[in-house]
């Protein structure tokens, strides 16, 4: 969003939280990083929803390669810091009600 005021531009560098537009924008944002990730790098083990990305491996070494790819590809756009949102789980993990981890494929419901 951004206006004009006495020839010069103003706008903002982030999207406005609750507009339908925002919402639709970054959803467009987060389609094209899955499109990349799975066809660029050939990651097919990915699971998005909104803003969650699930990265799934079947050994620790798998998921630790996966989880290096996408800070590089984010922090030459702009994107925040990852730090705290990326999490590598090799014991149960929750993710959207389900359970994921080495002891089983997620099909349980999470309690």
């Amino acid at each position: 969003m951004g206006f004009k005021w006495e020839g010069l531009y103003y706008y903002d560098k982030c999207l406005a939280m609750g507009l339908a537009e925002s919402c639709r924008i970054f959803e467009l944002v987060s389609d094209a990083i899955l499109f990349i990730l799975k066809h660029h790098f050939n990651l097919e083990k990915i699971v998005k929803v909104l803003d969650d990305f699930l990265f799934l491996g079947a050994t620790q070494e798998e998921c630790a390669a996966t989880l290096h790819i996408l800070p590089g590809m984010l922090t030459p756009g702009g994107a925040h810091s990852l730090g705290e949102d990326l999490k590598f789980a090799i014991s149960d993990h929750h993710f959207l009600g389900h359970r994921a981890g080495h002891a089983g494929d997620g099909s349980q419901a999470a309690t």
